[in-house]
């Protein structure tokens, strides 16, 4: 989401900010639109700009100086990409610096309390309200770590968090939830950063913080406690045995592989939307009388997914438009409401359908990652799905956290509209947010099977991917994902009915057929399609949370994702198809994370 790092020399003589730069630089990845540094000598002194921080500043000639530094670079999601948003955020006195990673969910409501007790905030971030927080505990006691103790405890969300003051200048606190917070330990100094990767030079003994840990670092040494109950934690340093380059991707050989990864924790971070934007969402959606979703590519079949689910859920006709034909096929006036999806934001086809709606009078909202993208600014709501930046030009875990985002629109269209009882509706709720839990476990179990059927599979280099209802999306997706990085011929359909329309006789034992088959209406029907695939020798894997002896019988290969409700499935489905684009690509010899003729960010028609 984003990268933090304090770093506290032992030494107060030593000037560390030249070290701050570099362990800043280092994460990088994690967002580039803005940058902050602080330090203390002897004030609070803060340096930010709009931009990535290597483009601005001189290493050799860093214009801070001082023994304990703290800096941030930002992948935006509250505020828009300017000066004032970046961080290090201040309180009202400037004697209190923070930086922050992740989503603070209850931020309006903190801000409101604190404005009616005289603050006076510069950004539009919801970290700053955690200065303020500090500034006002520290009105009723002098003990610097029991007022940021208690100011964390009245947050909602994730975080992890490096605070600093020139009233305590010689300690730095930092906080973890749910977001990523490792401690370094080095001969001289102690870091707390994002990831080991930002102070591998300078040490390979770390200790990763858990959920409601924090760490005290000072010149003297560092302390682990329990922020619950200020109680110490005894945790050993561990040693990390990857050099520089290792450490960028981690366990993992490819970003792709490690934004697959790192799909649990990035989809819960898609829970934390705008809840006044949400509402505002929904009833734009209820009050109009034609509604399309418009995308391209991986953002298309979230659209998908989405017209499915309301047709389930609030028998809401949802009509979705590929961006590039959008003026061509749909008919748009004042009673419009069109549905923008977008991991850049800036994505041309999809900016040039939303301009024609505009001209038109048809209301807009937009469903994108990065906070300032065009999309997002010309549109009248906008939800962030929060899946922070990926390196990888296929998208995986901004796919997943686009279907998190509109689950919960469609949920809340559903409450609105009464075809199904709240106590269902909840129970889907309460199962969305148990997905990350099986995300996690999906990913854990089918991993070493998916890697053995794409040796089997590595030479056959024309594929279909089939499925029908709430699965035909998910076959589109994973057919994408194989053409993408293995530039193998693969094709999906708009229903596995339409094999037999003609595309069935391709089907040899020179192909794979992937079969999405989740438990539900449908699933009858995809044993028969797979049956006519197989009595043509097609090779075929099936993805399923049913596998019947029937089913097995019929299939080469089965891949079991943990049994959900079946409107959920695009979630896990897709998982092993990620995986099985990854590891044929590999042992092609081909780079996943750049494929060629690729670009992340499409901005030409």
């Amino acid at each position: 989401m984003c990268g933090i790092i304090g770093v506290v020399s032992k030494k107060k003589s030593e000037n560390v900010m030249p070290i701050v730069y570099e362990c800043l630089c280092n994460l990088e990845y994690r967002g580039y639109d803005s940058f902050g540094f602080a330090t203390v000598n002897p004030h609070l002194h803060v340096l930010k700009n709009v931009g990535a921080v290597s483009k601005f500043i001189n290493q050799d000639n860093f214009p801070l100086k001082g023994s304990l530094g703290f800096a941030h670079t930002r992948w935006a999601t509250h505020g828009g990409v300017t000066k004032a948003n970046a961080h290090p955020h201040t309180d009202c006195t400037n004697t209190i610096g923070v930086v922050h990673n992740g989503i603070i969910s209850n931020h309006h409501e903190l801000r409101k309390e604190l404005i009616k007790k005289g603050h006076v905030f510069r950004s539009e971030t919801d970290t700053e309200i955690v200065a303020h927080l500090i500034e006002e505990e520290l009105k009723t006691t002098s003990d610097f770590e029991l007022a940021a103790v208690s100011a964390v405890r009245k947050l909602v969300g994730s975080f992890a968090l490096v605070i600093g003051s020139s009233n305590f200048p010689d300690v730095l606190l930092a906080f973890r939830k749910e977001s990523p917070l490792i401690i370094g330990i080095g001969k001289d100094k102690f870091f707390a950063a994002s990831d080991v990767i930002s102070f591998l030079k300078y040490t390979k003994k770390m200790i990763p913080l858990d959920d409601y840990e924090y760490a005290i670092l000072s010149r003297d040494g560092y302390m682990i406690k329990d922020w619950r109950t200020m109680n110490p934690v005894n945790k050993r340093p561990k040693t990390v045995n990857w050099d520089f380059e290792m450490a960028k991707k981690g366990d993992y050989d490819s970003f792709m592989e490690k934004e697959i990864f790192e799909q649990p924790l990035a989809f819960r971070e898609s829970f934390y939307i705008d809840k006044p934007t949400l509402k505002k969402v929904v009833q734009t959606l209820l009050s109009a009388k034609r509604i399309y979703v418009t995308a391209s590519g991986t953002s298309y079949h979230a659209g998908l997914v989405f017209q499915y689910l309301l047709k389930e859920l609030a028998n809401i006709s949802v009509i979705p438009v590929i961006s590039s034909e959008f003026q061509n096929l749909a008919i748009v006036d004042e009673e419009t409401a069109v549905v923008f999806i977008s991991q850049s934001g800036e994505t041309a086809d999809t900016l040039t359908a939303l301009r024609y709606v505009k001209r038109k009078g048809g209301k807009t909202i937009g469903i994108v990652n990065v906070v300032g993208s065009s999309i997002a600014r010309e549109c009248e709501a906008t939800l962030y799905i929060n899946a922070g930046p990926e390196i990888a030009v296929c998208a995986t875990k901004s796919y997943l956290n686009q279907l998190s985002v509109l689950y919960q629109i469609s949920f809340e269209l559903a409450k609105h509209r009464g075809i199904l009882g709240i106590n269902e509706i909840e129970a889907l709720e309460d199962q969305l947010k148990q997905l990350p839990e099986l995300i996690k476990l999906t990913l854990g179990s089918i991993n070493r099977k998916v890697s053995e059927i794409a040796k089997d599979i590595q030479y056959l280099s024309k594929s279909f991917y089939i499925g029908r209802g709430i699965g035909v999306p998910t076959a589109k997706e994973g057919s994408l994902k194989l053409r993408e990085i293995t530039y193998d011929f693969s094709m999906s359909f708009d229903g596995a009915g339409e094999l037999k329309h003609g595309s069935i006789s391709l089907v040899d034992s020179d192909m794979f057929v992937v079969a999405i088959v989740q438990n539900d209406e449908t699933y009858d029907d995809m044993i028969g399609n797979i049956q006519e695939c197989k009595s043509r020798n097609g090779k075929v894997i099936t993805i399923t949370s049913n596998p019947t002896s029937e089913l097995i019988e019929k299939s080469d290969y089965v891949i079991e994702v943990p049994e959900a409700n079946p409107l959920l499935s695009p979630v896990l489905y897709i998982l092993p198809l990620q995986l099985l684009a990854v590891y044929v690509t590999k042992l092609r010899g081909l780079n996943p994370d750049r494929p060629r003729a690729l670009a992340k960010s499409v901005t030409v028609k």
